[in-house]
């Protein structure tokens, strides 16, 4: 059940996850082409209105035709203008009849080769792009002025005077292409690896976020198993002795008063239970330090009255009940729920202290904290035991039932619920034969 439900969460946070990188990365990426495409057309546009800087010679070839740079050359002279508007570019004047004329060829290639580009263009157009030989060329249309007219030594043949004539401006944007391709590779191996690290920290994140779910199941199941074996016992008391009387129906009331004793022996079992559940159902069901009275009262005070209230028995059972009381040491909280928390660490102590040993209720203040500590000598509870000593039915010894008023491992269980609502902590150390459990509560708001 719980691994299904890791399952869905870790698909539901990858699929979060996704959507976030893939997104993120998406527009990533369209900015950096809109910042392209907006400096090749800034470049364009800026070719467009400049006037022409290199002529055509009278052999075809444009005087300044150059051939590509070397990356190991600076361009300085102020009449090589290479990389003043991005790159390789030619200009072509073309007319509605199909004449088309170089006006100037800054690509590195043939003006055969520009005039074969721009055949493949439309005048009627305002621009486009144009893909050839692994290079795109972007180009706009415009009308042609007397600033892009060759000088009348080209070779190129004039166009007729009484076509409509129109000037074709080439940009070589295979540079910024190839960043956009360069880009988008980055981009999806960024994408794979924050999904993989991604795909990592959720399933990280997915196990320890159903721990407490699955910690708080497996406590509840075990709270089933535990309550339904302590109700077992009881009912079988019953139910044996109800036989009992059902086989000897015919006998007065008087002479089967002890069939009738267990059957209220096992009754009182159950009810004992039964309120003792409610009690930790109570102390658990709201957050810590709410619905409790917040009055201050006299710690000191209430630790006098349970040890008189304790001493008898403590004598019955040959333990020595001693104390270590400071006066009038106060704390804050609901006074009523520290004397149930008190009454069951000293219950408890008594119960597991033999004869001839000793149990010790000490009260003191330390750092706005009011403490107090039920100290009890005998057997030391195990290390690998302490840590369960509050969780619901556990006990150290099942075997001492104490002719079954031994209870049913729910007193410190409740004892910790109430110090959790009255904002305290309750802890239990045990060594060398020496077992403390410890309350400590606020004294100031």
């Amino acid at each position: 059940m719980f691994e299904a439900l890791r399952r869905r969460m870790l698909a539901l946070a990858m699929g979060l996850t996704s959507i976030v990188i893939v997104a993120a990365l998406i527009a990533v990426y369209m900015t950096g082409e809109t910042l392209m495409q907006q400096t090749s057309e800034m470049h364009l546009y800026q070719y467009v209105s400049a006037p022409l800087t290199h002529e055509v010679a009278e052999n075809g070839e444009a005087a300044g035709k150059v051939d590509p740079p070397d990356d190991s050359i600076t361009v300085t002279s102020p009449d090589d203008d290479f990389f003043a508007f991005g790159g390789y570019r030619f200009k072509v004047k073309a007319s509605d009849g199909g004449d088309v004329e170089m006006l100037e060829n800054v690509s590195g290639l043939d003006d055969a080769v520009c005039l074969a580009l721009a055949a493949e263009a439309s005048p009627q157009a305002a621009g486009g792009v144009i893909y050839s030989d692994g290079r795109s060329w972007q180009y706009v249309v415009s009308e042609h002025s007397a600033a892009t007219t060759p000088p009348e030594s080209s070779s190129i043949s004039s166009l007729n005077e009484s076509d409509d004539e129109h000037v074709l401006t080439f940009l070589d944007t295979s540079p910024s292409t190839n960043q956009l391709h360069k880009l988008a590779t980055a981009l999806v191996i960024v994408a794979a690896l924050a999904l993989l690290a991604a795909f990592f920290v959720s399933r990280l994140i997915a196990s320890r976020a159903i721990r407490p779910a699955q910690a708080a199941w497996e406590r509840e199941r075990q709270f089933v198993a535990d309550a339904s074996h302590e109700l077992k016992t009881p009912l079988s008391i019953v139910c044996a002795n109800y036989d009992v009387l059902d086989a000897n129906a015919e006998q007065t009331i008087a002479s089967q008063r002890r069939w009738m004793d267990g059957i209220r022996f096992g009754t009182d079992r159950m009810e004992a239970l039964v309120e003792s559940l409610l009690a930790l159902s109570r102390a658990e069901e709201s957050e810590p330090a709410r619905n409790c009275s917040d009055e201050r009262f006299n710690l000191s005070t209430i630790a006098y009255e349970a040890t008189e209230a304790n001493e008898a028995r403590a004598t019955e059972k040959g333990i020595a009940l001693n104390t270590a009381i400071v006066s009038d040491v106060t704390a804050r909280g609901d006074w009523k729920a520290v004397e149930q928390i008190i009454d069951i660490l000293m219950d408890n102590a008594l119960k597991y202290t033999d004869p001839n040993e000793s149990v010790e209720i000490a009260v003191t203040s330390e750092t706005e904290r009011a403490v107090l500590r039920v100290t009890n000598t005998g057997t030391t509870i195990a290390e690998d035991d302490l840590p369960h000593v509050f969780d619901r039915f556990w006990r150290a010894d099942r075997s001492r039932t104490d002719d079954g008023s031994s209870g049913y491992g729910l007193g410190l269980s409740i004892a910790y619920a109430l110090t959790e609502r009255l904002g305290g902590s309750l802890t239990a150390q045990s060594e060398n034969g020496v077992t403390v459990f410890e309350l400590s509560l606020p004294q100031h708001e």
